[in-house]
């Protein structure tokens, strides 16, 4: 026992774990000897009869497909049905032949199986002749009736002997899953029988093993403890005369030692709370060099709310030489401020009902009258009993982020002048537009026109509405980013700003690439995993961002500013500062739709201008041909782009003489015709080249088509193939009498889906 009081607590365990175990180890070769004759029916059971009943069942599978299969090739006469008969019957043959080789089976067994193969492959090839021959009859259908029933009697044979050779299949199956579930069973209630056996003695051995553990705990783990509990009663109520248990190496030993050393403990205790104190100290001495050496201003206040302390930070924003200076000359930081009574009113009830005040921005006059910007916050300090003990606050100077608001500011409102002023002129063309449509629409040529008014007027529509939905974007983003930027640039540092204006003006000269949704996805996956690398806080947002505003690389520059958005306590500002530079980056792309949308619409009033032109001169002038015909394209784009494919093939040709406003009114004749004929959907192909000394335009669309018996009478005055009402017949006349009047000449090629106006103009007009 001696011997057992100087090993360990765990030694004891571990201890009273070999006694179990060796117990258990007594109850485990008794059990081995018995498993071992259940370990071999069960192996036999596997290398025999499992096998057996499922080669049987899979002999018996593959035979039901191959009379499947032979079904099938006398329906269909395929090659292929032929081809699963044969597999399916080299199947049932292999699942035989392994049967056969099972160790379990009898000689007699074998050859009765050997046998049922020979029949399955004498089968195989009779039924494979009698289903041939019967789809070869229904491919001739020409069979005489003794041949048919010949055929009819094979297959009633045939079919007796398979139903035959199922049957025994069958009875195979059944005879070894028969035998199969009684030797199972068997098995079972034989472990049933040595579990039972096997409990009884487990729970002999356990309870012996437990009484000794229960023993040898007692004597050695309880009792010792119990006497440490009395040792520890005596040491707490001071006594002297202690009665400690005799020394041991084990860990009650060690608890005793301890104990033992109890007064020495204390006096380490308390040299460990002096020194304590001085780390007190030392905290102090640090949060002093914090308070002198902040960039930001800090002061203290009374409970009356009379300055009492501040930093060398706060002396230098209010224009005083040192903290003494500012001490003697002020009573109260707010007494500098720069606001209206209400205000100062307001930030004394939110301190005393609120306890604080938080970035209230306000303009303070400095000792040498200057004028400068401050965000001002403070806190009530109170003690464990509510009692107020003093203020706290500080002041950050943000007259620069100030400055660049009103800069911001003035940017805003002079884009919003110009876009007024760009707009304003549009609307007074298409005023000009208007007047001018309707001086002209007295004239053949204005008959024209008057099928374009509506597109014409969307034609300038859409460009406004462009220009208006570009206004609003820029001044909700300018709204926003002012909002923002008070916020922001508090959060920034001087390197942090630089760092966001070149993010800006990255993203303004970044040029726009169109990408497709895969390569935007993979451009952001990429940043992503970029931004993850070095730890930034939401890389998915700020790739998403950094995307929409066109910058894909090389954005190691900008890290230090996308870790400084991740450290924000608060993650409405840490995204405003990427919103900010987003807004301030898309006012390009408003702008660019301002200037597209100005470009359109003049675009279509230059058109329309050069369409309504009239020369009253009577002179020929050098004109270039496709310009004409893009003018008509343009004012005719408004029925083109709801469903006709236009395409032009220019080849290089030089200007010629001739009456440009006269040929614009043939392609515009032409052209309205051919969107008629497609009702809207369908090709149109121009064509411009030069043919020896002409120069020939061809104009094709995919309409219906001029039937062949009018094609003759289609340059015939008031001849019209329209309803009455829509057409007075004189539109390709005059055409024709405008090509002569230029010494060409104009022809018609037409069948259904095709036609083609082709008009041949000499280079060398004579006059």
């Amino acid at each position: 026992m001696k011997a057992l009081l100087n090993i360990s607590i765990a030694s004891k365990i571990w201890l009273s774990i070999s006694i179990l175990i060796l117990g258990n180890l007594f109850f485990v070769v008794m059990g081995f000897d018995l498993s071992i004759k259940q370990n071999e029916r069960l192996r036999a059971v596997s290398r025999n009869l499992i096998p057996a009943a499922k080669q049987s069942e899979v002999a018996l599978d593959a035979f039901a497909q191959q009379l499947k299969a032979h079904e099938e090739l006398a329906l269909t006469g395929e090659s292929e049905a032929l081809q699963t008969a044969e597999v399916e019957s080299i199947r049932v043959n292999d699942a035989l032949q392994r049967l056969m080789r099972l160790e379990g089976l009898s000689e007699a067994e074998r050859q009765h199986i050997q046998a049922l193969s020979d029949q399955l492959q004498d089968f195989s090839e009779r039924a494979k002749s009698l289903y041939l021959n019967v789809a070869a009859s229904f491919e001739q259908n020409d069979l005489s009736n003794d041949q048919q029933e010949s055929l009819r009697i094979e297959a009633e044979a045939v079919n007796q002997q398979a139903k035959q050779l199922e049957e025994t299949l069958k009875r195979y199956v059944a005879t070894f899953n028969e035998t199969l579930e009684k030797e199972l069973s068997e098995i079972r209630r034989e472990a049933d029988r040595r579990a039972r056996e096997n409990a009884v003695v487990f729970i002999i051995v356990v309870l012996f093993s437990i009484s000794v553990i229960a023993i040898m705990v007692k004597r050695s783990i309880i009792t010792p403890l119990f006497r440490i509990v009395q040792i520890a009663e005596h040491v707490t109520a001071g006594e002297q005369q202690i009665e400690w248990l005799p020394q041991s190496r084990d860990e009650i030993g060690v608890l005793n030692t301890s104990l033992r050393a109890m007064t020495t403990n204390l006096q380490a205790e308390i040299h460990d709370r002096k020194r304590a104190e001085e780390s007190v100290r030392e905290a102090e001495k640090k949060y002093r060099g914090i308070f002198e050496n902040s960039f930001d201003g800090i002061f203290q206040a009374d409970e009356r709310g009379r300055v009492v302390d501040v930093n060398a930070a706060l002396a230098s924003i209010m224009g005083y030489e040192s903290p003494q200076d500012l001490l003697a000359s002020v009573a109260n930081i707010t007494e500098r401020f720069e606001c209206d009574e209400s205000e100062l009113e307001r930030l004394e009830t939110m301190l005393s009902q609120d306890g604080k005040i938080r970035q209230f921005e306000t303009p303070l006059r400095q000792a040498n009258g200057n004028r400068v910007w401050v965000s001002f916050s403070a806190r009530s300090v109170y003690d464990t009993h509510g009692k107020l003990l003093c203020y706290e606050g500080s002041l950050r100077d943000v007259t620069e982020r100030k400055e660049a608001e009103e800069l911001q500011r003035a940017y805003q409102q002079e884009i919003e002048r110009q876009v007024k002023e760009r707009t304003l002129e549009l609307s007074q063309a298409l005023d000009h537009l208007k007047a001018t449509q309707q001086e002209l629409v007295q004239s053949e040529k204005m008959a024209a026109l008057g099928h374009l008014v509506s597109g014409v007027a969307h034609e300038i529509n859409t460009p406004l509405g462009a220009i208006r939905a570009s206004i609003g974007n820029i001044s909700n983003a300018l709204n926003e980013t002012i909002q923002a930027l008070p916020n922001l640039f508090e959060s920034l540092s001087s390197a942090q700003r630089v760092l966001f204006f070149s993010l800006v003006q990255r993203a303004l000269q970044e040029k726009k690439t169109h990408l497709t949704s895969r390569e935007e996805r993979n451009i952001k996956r990429t940043l992503r995993e970029e931004l993850e690398t070095h730890h930034v806080f939401d890389p998915d947002t700020i790739a998403d961002t950094l995307v929409d505003m066109g910058i894909y690389e090389q954005i190691d520059s900008f890290l230090p500013l996308f870790e400084h958005i991740g450290k924000q306590n608060e993650d409405a500002l840490a995204s405003s500062i990427l919103h900010a530079a987003y807004n301030l980056s898309i006012q390009r792309h408003n702008s660019e739709n301002i200037v597209t949308a100005v470009e359109r619409a003049s675009k279509v009033v230059f058109a329309l201008k050069s369409y309504a032109h009239y020369d009253h001169s009577g002179e020929k002038v050098s004109s270039m041909i496709t310009d004409g015909i893009d003018v008509v394209l343009t004012l005719y784009h408004n029925k083109l782009k709801h469903g006709v494919e236009v395409t032009k093939h220019y080849e290089q040709v030089p200007p010629i003489l001739c009456y440009p406003d006269e040929l614009n009114q043939v392609w515009t004749n032409i052209i309205h015709n051919a969107i008629q004929a497609m009702d809207g959907h369908g090709t149109l192909d121009i064509s411009v080249r030069q043919k020896d000394e002409q120069l020939q335009v061809s104009i094709t669309d995919s309409g219906c088509g001029i039937p062949q018996n009018i094609q003759q009478r289609i340059f015939e005055p008031f001849f019209t193939t329209k309803p009455a009402g829509e057409g007075s017949g004189l539109g390709l006349d005059i055409c024709q009498k405008i090509i002569e009047k230029h010494r060409g000449r104009i022809d018609l090629e037409s069948e259904p889906g095709c036609t083609t106006f082709t008009v041949s103009l000499p280079l060398n007009i004579p006059a």
